[in-house]
């Protein structure tokens, strides 16, 4: 069974490699004893590195290893002038680690003091960009409230537009119901002066007849038929005149009905309806134009009949032979 390894074995065992110019390590250190786990020569090690500057400083210290080791006085020697060379060369080593530790540590400084001052650099930007971001931020709930302020008032115009388009819409209704009135009035004193002109027609046709019959009957059916035509054409002018001032009339209403339309239009868009409606009120104001058209003609018919009536009647020459022969 082999014996553990203490203090005394690894620094003797170090000693020996700094004299023969090697760096103590655990694996040198356990091959030069000969045994030893790693994890016990590691702390025995650091305490040799820890204090290895003391006994530098003190040349008997390394003395004590050599006596208890045994070593002839011509290796004492050789061991303390390789000792004095490797003391010699640590202090070299250890002056260019020193300034290679200062010069690494100066543009460590270096670096840190230039991160330092970007880092500055860039607190004094976000300082600055946040201050204009505050600012903007600010202008901003400026143009908010205003646009809050628009938004009202642009509120309360839509809102007193709708009540304008009701208020039209409610007057356009009006004015389609009267229109239509009109348009059914129109349409039935049309309907009546046809059936009077029919009439008429047939009268004068009846009487066309008798007077082929009877000369004599004619005079006085001739004379009672252009009263009664003249009473027809009054009557058909009188109808015709109303009917032209309805039309004049619903040609103004159509007019207005334009004119709030185009308001109409101004105040909504959406207000498609009311072109349609417009659209069958010009329909209907034709409509309206032609039967004034066709009563017209009617009318001028009547005359033409008349004319024709007293184009037959015959003279009074004509009228005093025929009492004479009868």
């Amino acid at each position: 069974m082999s014996r553990g390894i203490n203090q005394i074995d690894v620094w003797q065992a170090c000693d020996t490699l700094l004299l023969a110019g090697a760096r103590p390590t655990i694996e040198r250190v356990r091959q030069t004893i000969g045994r030893g786990s790693p994890n016990t020569v590691s702390p025995y090690l650091d305490s040799w590195f820890k204090q290895l500057g003391t006994r530098i400083q003190d040349p008997n210290a390394f003395t004590a290893n050599s006596a208890r080791s045994a070593t002839p006085d011509p290796v004492t020697q050789a061991a303390q002038l390789l000792w004095e060379a490797a003391v010699e060369q640590s202090r070299v080593d250890f002056d260019q680690r020193l300034q290679d530790g200062l010069a690494t540590a100066e543009s460590s400084v270096a670096a840190e003091r230039l991160r330092a001052e970007l880092a500055q650099a860039e607190a004094t930007e976000a300082i600055r960009q946040n201050a204009e971001l505050l600012l903007e931020l600010r202008a901003f709930d400026t143009v908010v409230e205003q646009c809050r302020l628009l938004q009202a008032a642009a509120d309360a115009k839509l809102e007193s537009a709708g009540r304008e388009i009701q208020d039209l819409r409610e007057r356009l209704d009006a004015a389609v119901s009267e229109l239509a009135a009109g348009r059914e009035s129109a349409r039935q004193e049309i309907d009546l002066a046809q059936a009077r002109s029919i009439a008429a027609e047939r009268r004068a046709a009846l009487d066309m007849d008798s007077e082929r019959t009877a000369r004599a009957k004619a005079d006085r059916r001739a004379e009672a038929l252009e009263k009664k035509i003249a009473a027809l054409q009054e009557d058909l002018l009188t109808e015709r005149t109303a009917s032209i001032e309805q039309s004049a009339k619903a040609q103004t209403e159509l007019q207005q009905l334009q004119q709030l339309r185009e308001a109409a239009q101004h105040q909504v868009s959406a207000q498609a309806d009311l072109n349609r409606q417009l659209t069958e009120l010009s329909a209907a104001l034709v409509a309206a134009q032609l039967q004034a058209h066709a009563a017209r003609a009617q009318s001028d018919m009547a005359e033409r009949l008349m004319l024709s009536k007293k184009t037959l009647r015959p003279s009074s020459k004509e009228r005093s032979l025929a009492k004479s022969r009868a």
